[in-house]
This record gives structure tokens, sequence and C-alpha cells, in this order.
């Protein structure tokens, strides 16, 4: 299925996405059922690709942000997880966590 990639069809999502960037560790979206969720996850990926393909035309192929996105560095996962059960009121959250080299465990060899 597709998703609007007009602006004002896509302002709960910005919202949520800026709110995660200028968060220290990400923000969570409470959705009303899985179904939701998953559809809010899809539309919040389908605006991350909108604004990396705007970023191609507005900058420079030797420009940092030339096909990237503010956004890219927000994971988006639903707690409970993909295929564990909602909560009893049939809520799901997504997720939108700010990714950064501080999450990851890094060794030299």
């Amino acid at each position: 299925m597709g998703y609007s990639s007009r602006p004002l069809a896509q302002e709960d999502i910005k919202g949520a996405m800026d709110r995660a960037v200028e968060s220290e560790r990400g923000v969570r979206v409470r959705c009303s059922s899985r179904s939701e969720a998953i559809i809010m996850r899809a539309r919040a990926n389908s605006f991350r690709a909108r604004v990396r393909k705007e970023n191609r035309l507005i900058y420079e192929v030797d420009h940092p942000m030339h096909n990237n996105s503010v956004y890219d560095c927000i994971r988006m996962t639903l707690e409970p997880g993909d295929k564990g059960p909602a909560r009893e009121d049939g809520s799901v959250d997504l997720l939108l966590t700010r990714v950064t080299v501080n999450d990851l465990t890094i060794e030299d060899l």
C-alpha cells in the first residue's frame, strides 16, 4: 500500500520525528492497535525516504546531506515487539529512538 507523500499528510509523522531528533533518547508514540503502529512505522519510513529524495535534489553530490536525512539516526521499533502480544487495551507503542555510537559495544581487535 502506498502512503501520501504530500507534506500536509505527513505533519504528524514529521512532528514525531522532529521530537525524536531533538530528544536525548527519542520518543514513544502510543498507538491504539498493532496495525496502527505498523502503519505509523511504514508512514515514518516513507516520510524519511521522501526527505532523502528531496535532499538529492537540494544538495550537490559531494554534500553530506545529499541522499541523506536528519531522520536517518532514528530507529523505529514496536513495543511490545512485532510478534509479541499487545497490552490489555490493545495498544502498542512505536518507539522512535536515537541511534548513536554510544549505543554500540566496540572493541579493538
